[in-house]
């Protein structure tokens, strides 16, 4: 029993490393061959590659504060995370894939972001979306691998939540019927 839930969990685990090295394959060759603020059109008026230091949190948020210590913050911040979605990832049931994929795209995402953040005191962001002269904040793999997977995290929690809601009504239908 206990040795399949492990394999099943390290399935997901393999899930978060592959994410993890995939952001840091892609932070790796676009640190090599570009330099800071270079941007490369690749679809016009809609992606660029844009090659940027991100000091700040998920899509550059708090990137202007001047802080020497907003990158330790912000490490801390990622450490504790990391402990909170594992510790969650090894209590929680393996009967829900969707919930195991999200931990697992979050796991990873996080864990290439804190690498960055550790090594370097920024995260290199590289995916630049706009329509026409209209940006959307620069990002790289983990933070749509983070994006991703809190989604499929919500959508896991309210399907759960749909569940138990129906599950009252049919209790309480039943209840009623007697």
């Amino acid at each position: 029993m206990i040795n399949s839930a492990w394999k099943i969990r390290s399935r997901y685990l393999l899930v978060a490393l592959i994410v993890f090295l995939l952001d840091q394959l892609t932070k790796r060759i676009v640190s090599n061959a570009m330099v800071p603020y270079q941007s490369i059109e690749i679809v016009p008026d809609l992606l660029n590659l844009t090659y940027i230091h991100n000091r700040g949190a998920v899509f550059g948020l708090g990137s202007n504060f001047s802080s020497p210590y907003l990158s330790w913050f912000l490490s801390l911040l990622s450490l504790i995370s990391l402990g909170v979605i594992l510790v969650y990832f090894l209590r929680v049931g393996s009967s829900n894939p969707r919930l195991y994929v999200g931990l697992s795209l979050v796991l990873g995402g996080a864990m290439g972001n804190l690498l960055d953040r550790i090594s370097s005191g920024f995260v290199v962001d590289f995916i630049d979306v706009h329509w026409f002269h209209h940006h959307w904040p620069y990002f790289n793999v983990a933070d749509l691998s983070i994006c991703v997977g809190v989604g499929l995290l919500l959508i896991s929690m309210s399907a759960k939540a749909e569940k138990a809601a129906l599950a009252a009504t049919t209790k309480a239908t039943e209840t009623t019927e007697i």
